[in-house]
């Protein structure tokens, strides 16, 4: 679970927590992890479950607070490479989508649909003989989509299952 919105100041005291056993974070700011390791390494020799792994950077954060891909980077069975160009693929889409919000209807019918192609193909591209996309990764990028399309105006009378169905019918992984 990523643990963000918080410093090295709100990390917990080791004695106040005595009877802690297992102390695990994950993909939480650099200078919060290293204030947890610290704090706790007395403690690990004590027999604590010490787990502190992906410390990140500000730079880090700042590019994927909102990125629904951050998940990806340092996964196993995901690139690096991937994880970035999902991430890059993600705003692109998004990106795209936003600027089509001040367009006309027609204009967004066919921008939208083009999107959601260039989007799914990028996808396909990225698992074509590699074969990495499963069911949780399938869910993270139709769940993405979701949300751009979410950004359609209800003015423009948009399908968005129509869009939907059409990624369906264009993806391969």
């Amino acid at each position: 679970m990523d643990l963000f919105g918080f410093t090295a100041e709100d990390i917990p005291r080791p004695d106040s927590l005595p009877n802690l056993r297992r102390f695990w974070m994950n993909s939480l700011p650099e200078d919060a992890a290293k204030v947890a390791k610290k704090l706790y390494k007395k403690r690990k020799g004590e027999g604590l479950d010490l787990w502190v792994t992906k410390p990140r950077k500000p730079e880090w954060l700042a590019q994927n607070l909102d990125n629904p891909f951050r998940s990806w980077d340092g996964q196993e069975n995901i690139t690096p490479a991937n994880a970035k160009k999902a991430a890059a693929l993600y705003r692109k889409t998004r990106a795209g989508m936003v600027k089509l919000v001040e367009s006309s209807p027609d204009e967004m019918m066919q921008g939208a649909t083009e999107l959601v192609k260039l989007y799914t193909e990028g996808f396909n591209k990225m698992d074509k003989g590699k074969y990495f996309i499963e069911t949780v990764e399938r869910e993270d990028i139709y769940t993405a989509l979701d949300d751009i399309l979410d950004l359609i105006p209800a003015e423009f009378n948009i399908d968005k299952e129509n869009l939907l169905n059409f990624f369906d019918e264009l993806k391969d992984f």
